[in-house]
């Protein structure tokens, strides 16, 4: 891979995702996907192998009017119950719906409520 005016040790130093002051987990989340992994092998599921790989690879793109870096490509497994990319997936939800809610507050003066509706279970037979 072709890195302009970067050094070895630039490309290859230990980054920290620091969000709000806060640095986010990847090392629990990397760490539990490995365990899911060797769940998969004892299994004989082929889902291992993209498990095993999961955020292996990443390569981040630098944006110079604030030296800021954004992940540009990367080898995630996209596999449900993968411990890393349902975090990841959160994350996303989670800033979409911020968007979402932030505009709403913009255009009136909106609260929000947190409402949970449930019905009875019933029956396959009584099924429309």
């Amino acid at each position: 891979m072709y890195h302009n005016d970067s050094t070895y040790s630039e490309i290859n130093k230990v980054l920290k995702d620091v969000k709000n002051g806060k640095e986010r987990p990847w090392q629990i989340h990397k760490k539990s996907t490995m365990e899911l992994a060797e769940s998969y092998k004892r299994l004989g599921m082929n889902k291992y192998y993209r498990v095993a790989e999961c955020g292996t690879f990443l390569e981040f793109k630098r944006f110079t009017e604030d030296n800021s870096l954004k992940l540009n490509r990367s080898n995630f497994c996209k596999v449900r119950l993968c411990p890393m990319c349902s975090w990841r997936r959160s994350l996303k939800t989670f800033g979409q719906v911020s968007k979402v809610m932030d505009y709403a507050l913009t255009q009136k003066d909106y609260r929000f409520i947190f409402l949970t509706l449930t019905c009875k279970n019933v029956y396959g037979e009584n099924l429309s």
